[in-house]
This record gives structure tokens, sequence and C-alpha cells, in this order.
């Protein structure tokens, strides 16, 4: 998945979204990737919109969430 100023924030909200609604506990990789999320999300913001509208969230797999998780922080890291 390539990560630009474009995308970035759906795909960052995204990840947090995948994340919240599948980490396994707060010991878990997924739950410590989620509290390192730059995404803050606003008081209206829900998981529920967000796997409805988000097109990327989808595209976020049990098989693939760690590379996407690095992409966004290369990404971050490099702008």
């Amino acid at each position: 998945m390539i990560i630009d100023e474009s995308n970035y924030f759906d795909i960052a909200e995204a990840m947090h979204c995948f994340l919240s609604l599948n980490h396994e506990g707060q010991t878990s990789d997924k739950y410590g990737a989620l509290c390192q999320s730059d995404f803050r999300p606003g008081v209206h913001w829900t998981e529920t919109r967000c796997t409805a509208t988000n097109d990327y969230f989808e595209m976020i797999t049990e098989d693939n969430w760690e590379q996407v998780n690095n992409d966004l922080r290369s990404y971050l890291n490099n702008n």
C-alpha cells in the first residue's frame, strides 16, 4: 500500500479502527500499536462510521496490518 499526503489520514483512520476492533487486550501487539497511533479520533468518531465509509478499512487484514502500520510510521518519519 503506497502512503502519501493524499491518503495518509484515511489510512491512519482505517488502521486505528482496525486495531481498536481487533486487539486482544492491553498486552497485545495490536493494543500497543493502537496506543502509539497518531490518529486522534474526535468526539463524534465511531468505528461503525469508519467501517462503513473508509475504503481503506477493508484493505487492512490480519496478514498485513503490521506492514501497513510500519508504512504509516515510515511515512511520518520521512515527512
